[in-house]
């Protein structure tokens, strides 16, 4: 599903520049707000719900927090 990734982060990028560009707030600030207003609560129901563990939803999540941290360093630098 490698399609699906790309997709899906090129969709994150987009969320995360328009908020960026909208609010006025820092990049890192930014970031963290969309990894805690969009991705947690997704893996956390992944993880309620779901049959994954704990282990791996906080590593999935340690890997978005650090994906988005990037995109805002550069768009920081654009």
């Amino acid at each position: 599903t490698l399609s699906w990734e790309i997709v899906s982060g090129i969709l994150t990028a987009v969320v995360l520049l328009m908020f960026i560009n909208y609010s006025g707030i820092a990049g890192y600030q930014a970031a963290f707000i969309v990894w805690l207003g969009f991705i947690v609560p997704i893996f956390v129901t992944e993880g309620i719900y779901g049959k994954r563990a704990w282990r791996q939803i906080f590593i999935d999540l340690g890997f978005k927090i650090f994906s988005l941290l990037v995109m805002a360093s550069v768009f920081a630098l654009v």
